[in-house]
């Protein structure tokens, strides 16, 4: 792995590790079953962690695994609504609430719209 990737995980790590309520590494690394000292090489950038503890982190943090390694992917139109319920999954729970309510704020905007266009469209008729 180059350095660049290295940083950027290891800068993801803290990141992800503090929005996430994490206050220390000895707390992420307690949650997820490893000695701190090890987490603490991951965040400085000199240790990459396996596949399973970076899945055990991904969980932790509520994201994927690229997310952690700040892999980006283009957004592709077709698989649009496939990228919304990918990071909505992403979401810490208290998150996710807060998309469904803005969701069903939305919906309830667009059918009275559409009720209302129809009734134009009635009288018009």
């Amino acid at each position: 792995m180059n350095k660049d990737l290295r940083a950027t995980l290891a800068e993801n790590l803290k990141t992800l590790r503090k929005q996430n309520g994490f206050k220390s590494a000895e707390s992420i690394a307690r949650h997820i079953g490893i000695e701190p000292p090890r987490y603490r090489e991951y965040e400085a950038g000199r240790v990459i962690p396996s596949y399973e503890i970076a899945w055990k982190l991904a969980d932790a943090f509520h994201c994927s695994m690229d997310d952690l390694g700040g892999r980006k992917f283009p957004i592709n139109k077709d698989a649009d609504t496939e990228n919304v319920a990918f990071r909505y999954a992403a979401l810490p729970p208290q998150y996710r609430e807060t998309v469904k309510d803005m969701i069903e704020l939305q919906e309830e905007k667009y059918k009275r719209v559409r009720v209302s266009g129809n009734q134009r469209e009635q009288k018009l008729a």
